[in-house]
């Protein structure tokens, strides 16, 4: 009897000193496999996020690229209208003079449309260069107060532009105004011509 006892629990050491190795070899193999997983999920994560920046980089540099071409094709189709209306009142202007009318006031007007327009086109060349040099910077390296200073540069510059573009149009207005009654003319007579 007593061998017989004494075989069960050495057996029963026997098999719990397995159990408890099998156990320690599985939570180093848990902890081993937590470890790689770990590791390929922040690289992945990584590799996902330096994916999407550079898809919100070009997102932005297509957005202003976008807009510049908007607002350059309505600058140019403005200063082009602007420049026939000065083309069609300079015409008007040499009519009025053939015919013996004044037309100081008036010429005075259209070479200040000239000089508005002339500004106009130099401060749109200043703007493309400044668009130019932010699309063509490397968009990693600017914060957000870089783009917040780039944005209140490109709206100044525009902003000229469009004054300029306002007061030509304001000076070509007046002209048209003043040649409206020395348009007009007639030679006075108060008796009909036979």
């Amino acid at each position: 009897m007593k061998q017989t006892i004494l075989k069960i629990l050495i057996t029963a050491l026997a098999l719990s000193s397995v159990s408890v190795y099998a156990e320690t070899g599985i939570r180093t193999d848990i902890k081993a496999i937590r470890q790689e997983v770990r590791a390929s999920t922040t690289e992945r994560m990584e590799n996902s996020a330096e994916g999407t920046d550079g898809k919100a980089k070009a997102m932005t540099a297509k957005r202003v690229d976008n807009r510049f071409d908007k607002m350059t094709k309505r600058f140019e189709a403005t200063i082009a209208r602007e420049g026939a209306i000065m083309i069609r009142i300079v015409s008007r202007i040499e009519k009025i003079k053939a015919l013996g009318g004044k037309t100081k006031a008036a010429e005075k007007l259209v070479s200040e449309a000239k000089m508005h327009i002339s500004e106009a086109r130099t401060a749109y060349e200043a703007l493309k260069t400044v668009v130019a040099g932010l699309t063509s910077a490397n968009t990693a390296t600017t914060t957000v107060t870089d783009g917040k200073a780039q944005a209140t540069t490109v709206k100044k510059a525009t902003m000229e532009i469009e004054k300029h573009l306002r007061e030509a149009h304001k000076a070509l207005q007046k002209t048209i105004g003043l040649l409206q009654g020395v348009s007009q003319l007639h030679n006075a007579t108060s008796t009909k011509e036979r």
